[in-house]
């Protein structure tokens, strides 16, 4: 049941906004999707580090 209910309406990162000259202000938009499709963008904050490396490294 759980997982049905988090492909109906689901909160997740989406992109990440690189500063490249400042990676340590780069932003995380987190959005909001309905049936897979994305509705609107709910909040941003700073990135961690776990997802500024995997933003660097997804070329």
């Amino acid at each position: 049941m759980k997982k049905f209910i988090h492909r109906i309406i689901c909160i997740k990162t989406s992109r990440v906004i690189r500063i490249w000259s400042e990676p340590h202000n780069s932003i995380a938009i987190r959005s909001l999707y309905f049936f897979g499709i994305r509705v609107k963008d709910m909040d941003s904050r700073v990135v961690t580090r776990k997802e500024q490396l995997r933003a660097f490294n997804y070329f």
